[in-house]
C-alpha cells in the first residue's frame, strides 16, 4: 500500500476534480454514488492501515487491538499483551487455572477461565467482591485489565484502603508458583498513585507504557509516566502500569 500521505493527496485531488465536474454537469445522482464509493474506498484503506499497526513491549511485537473504539483508549495495548500471555504455548500446555478480575476479555474473545466482577452480570461471571472472594481453589494465573483502580475509589461511599486489600487478596489467591498480571492507568486513582509513588504499594515487577500520540504507545519507565494525567492530552489513559505479583519474567 502506498504511503498514507501520498494516498491522501491522490484521493483528495481525484475527489475535488470529480466533484467540480459533476456539479457543473448537474449529475447529482452520479455525485451521490461517487461520494459513497469514495468514502468506502477511503475508509477501507485507512482501516486496513490501522489493522497492520504494531507496538513493541518487552522485546515482542504486538498488533494494536482495533475493535470499535479501542483505537482511542488503553484497551488497544493492554488487551493484546494479556491475551498473548494467556495463549502462549506454555500456558496452553499446562492448562492453567486462570482467574480474570473484571469482565473485560469476553468483549473481544471466547475463553473458559473464571471471571469475578462485583457489578457486571453476565454468563459465567461470578458477582463477588475481589476483596472477599475466596473460592475453593487457588490460581496459576490471575489477570486484570484496567479494573483494580476502580476498587474502593469508584464505590459510593468511597472506601479508603480497599484497593490495597484487593491486591493482598489477589496474592493470597495465587498458587505458590502462580503470578498475577495487572494493568492499571496512571492518573486515574489518586490514592493508588500516591501509595505507589511512595513505595507503600509495590509490585514484584512493573512495566510501563506511555501514549505519545492518540493511537501510538511506547514502552517507558516510571519517571516518564508518573506525572501522566488521565483524559489529558488524550481521552482516557495516557500511561499504563503493567504490574506483576509473583515471580514471572516472561511477559
Amino acid at each position: 500500500m502506498m504511503e498514507s500521505s501520498t494516498y491522501d493527496k491522490k484521493v483528495s485531488g481525484k475527489f475535488s476534480d470529480n466533484l467540480a465536474r459533476n456539479i457543473k454537469e448537474g449529475k447529482f445522482i452520479h455525485m451521490a454514488k461517487f461520494g459513497v464509493d469514495f468514502s468506502y474506498a477511503y475508509i477501507k484503506a485507512r482501516y486496513l492501515s490501522l489493522l497492520n499497526r504494531r507496538f513493541k513491549f518487552q522485546g515482542k511485537e504486538y498488533k494494536y487491538l482495533y475493535y470499535y473504539s479501542t483505537w482511542r483508549d488503553e484497551r488497544c495495548v493492554e488487551v493484546p499483551i494479556v491475551w498473548n500471555l494467556l495463549n502462549n504455548s506454555k500456558a496452553l500446555e499446562r492448562r492453567l487455572d486462570i482467574l480474570e478480575i473484571g469482565n473485560v476479555l469476553s468483549y473481544y474473545y471466547k475463553f473458559s477461565h473464571d471471571v469475578v466482577d462485583k457489578y457486571e452480570v453476565g454468563d459465567g461471571v461470578i458477582n463477588e467482591d475481589i476483596v472477599t472472594f475466596n473460592p475453593n481453589k487457588r490460581y496459576d494465573l490471575i489477570i486484570s485489565v484496567s479494573t483494580i483502580e476502580h476498587v474502593g475509589w469508584d464505590e459510593v461511599p468511597r472506601v479508603e484502603g480497599k484497593l490495597t486489600k484487593a491486591l493482598e487478596n489477589i496474592k493470597a489467591l495465587l498458587k505458590p508458583e502462580g503470578f498475577a498480571v495487572i494493568t492499571m492507568p496512571v492518573g486515574y486513582n489518586k490514592e493508588f498513585d500516591a501509595l505507589y509513588s511512595s513505595g507503600r504499594i509495590a509490585f514484584d515487577k512493573a512495566y510501563y507504557l506511555k501514549r505519545v500520540k492518540r493511537s501510538d504507545w511506547v514502552e517507558s519507565d516510571w519517571n516518564e509516566t508518573k506525572d501522566s494525567r488521565f483524559d489529558y492530552p488524550y481521552k482516557f489513559a495516557n500511561a499504563l502500569i503493567i504490574g506483576i505479583i509473583g515471580n514471572y519474567d516472561g511477559i
